[in-house]
């Protein structure tokens, strides 16, 4: 699968998060990044 890229879509919703602090979310959005980046350097392509 040359220059072949894999695309996922997470939808869906974070129960509560329009209770969180505005550094919450921050967080919680730092950390989505990090986990979707350490996601693409262990899948192949």
């Amino acid at each position: 699968m040359k220059n072949h890229k894999l695309y996922a879509v997470l939808t869906g919703d974070i129960v509560g998060s329009s209770k969180l602090k505005a550094s919450q979310r921050s967080h919680l959005l730092s950390v989505f990044k990090s986990t979707f980046n350490t996601i693409e350097n262990i899948l192949p392509g």
